[in-house]
């Protein structure tokens, strides 16, 4: 009698500690970071450009690339919506079922998959990006399965949740003269690939954060007849904070990260 209770007990046991495994490896699939490139079917993206251009937008490109680290998805869609000065629903906008893939998608095709005017888009406008993957085995993944470590942090480059900037927002201002740009990193090791870009009548700068940060002056001739400013994310973009100072001593910020530009002055 003794032996059959301590066998009916081991099964028992054997059966919980085999459930539980089998739980923790269903959450491991889809929020654990070791795990979701090598489990689930996880999908990358990396976007050529995260902004577009208000002044050609009829004409205007996004292109990107997506991969499956694990080979294991059976395809990603992608859904698409505007937010900003209109908000629209998302809708269906592409299915890709080989990867590596590069695709091609315009403006103008996302302004007629959303039914709207492409001239009602507007500068400082969001494009917003969902997308959904599913493996050969049936599992799915989208963006609230992810864990903070991937969902978080852009250099994961994650294909569920993204955005595209139309840039750029104009502001009306008196911008020759020096701008002070104020640059923190909280952890103390710079921005680490992240910076800020001041083009001035087309031709490029780049100012970044080194150690706990770093002041910028920034000087614009007079003469000058356009100032965009824009921001490229790098890793660990949490910790990046700024502040710009323009030449009447206008504060513009703080901003985190790429929240709040790219603005630009005409």
């Amino acid at each position: 009698m003794k032996k059959i209770k301590y066998f009916t007990m081991l099964s028992l046991m054997t059966f919980f500690f085999a459930f539980i495994s089998c739980e923790d490896e269903d959450k491991e699939a889809y929020n654990i970071h070791s795990q979701a490139e090598n489990v689930a079917p996880y999908v990358r993206i990396i976007l050529d450009k995260s902004t577009v251009d208000s002044a050609t937008l009829p004409s205007a490109l996004i292109n990107a690339t997506v991969s499956a680290p694990a080979n294991n998805v059976k395809s990603w869609s992608l859904k698409v919506k505007i937010s900003g000065s209109q908000t629209t629903n998302y809708t269906d906008l592409l299915t890709i079922d080989s990867f590596p893939t590069d695709f091609t998608i315009s403006v103008q095709e996302i302004a007629d998959k959303l039914g709207i005017d492409i001239n009602s888009i507007q500068a400082a406008d969001v494009i917003e990006f969902s997308g959904t993957s599913e493996g050969f085995d049936g599992k799915t993944l989208s963006y609230g399965n992810l864990a903070k470590d991937l969902s978080g942090q852009p250099e994961q480059r994650q294909a569920y949740d993204f955005d595209v900037v139309v840039f750029c927002s104009p502001v009306s201002s008196n911008f020759i003269g020096d701008w002070t740009i104020v640059t923190v990193d909280a952890y103390g090791d710079g921005w680490n690939g992240g910076y800020i870009t001041a083009t001035v009548d087309g031709v490029a700068t780049n100012y970044a954060a080194a150690g706990t940060g770093t002041t910028h002056v920034v000087s614009i001739p007079s003469g000058t007849t356009s100032l965009v400013w824009s921001y490229t994310p790098g890793a660990w973009e949490e910790e990046n904070t700024f502040t710009m100072e323009d030449p009447a001593g206008v504060t513009y910020g703080p901003f985190l990260g790429a929240n709040g530009i790219p603005f630009c002055f005409f």
